[in-house]
């Protein structure tokens, strides 16, 4: 964000978490290069990389129109708290803009009808495949005796 209001075409080394997603997108716009924290060792790439971000002309000329988008936008954060704390002062509370999970009881909450409907029918299943199993088993038992006798 920082890089974005200021201006400024950067160099992006993504290491975890968003950042890979952040420095696409950043690229994509124009707004500057990705490098890859596997390549940090190699120099010539390094230096192509910085040659390319600070003699191409198209880096600096876009992250300047997105400052200027962004300087210039409808409305400001200061302006959208505010209208914000204008409308929760003036309506209250609204009923409509509360989640239902509020009102939900701690079952509800933490899905124990389902969790407790999937252990019983799992737990049916497994008694009837072992019992069948077993059944099964008898009656292989039982060939193999009459055929002894």
């Amino acid at each position: 964000q920082e890089l974005t209001l200021r201006g400024v075409p950067a160099i992006l080394v993504p290491i975890f978490a968003d950042q890979p997603r952040n420095a696409a997108m950043i690229e994509h716009n124009q707004l500057g290069k990705v490098f890859s924290k596997f390549d940090i060792a190699d120099d010539e790439k390094l230096t192509a990389t910085l040659r390319e971000i600070l003699e191409n002309e198209k880096y600096r000329l876009n992250a300047k129109r997105t400052a200027e988008m962004l300087a210039t936008k409808p409305l400001s954060s200061t302006e959208l708290l505010l209208k914000h704390v204008d409308f929760a002062a003036r309506f209250g509370q609204l009923p409509a803009l509360r989640p239902l999970s509020i009102e939900m009881n701690w079952i509800e909450y933490y899905n124990i009808d389902v969790i407790l409907v999937a252990f019983v029918t799992s737990t049916v299943l497994f008694c009837l495949f072992v019992f069948c199993f077993v059944s099964l088993l008898k009656r292989c038992f039982e060939i193999h005796k009459r055929k002894e006798e």
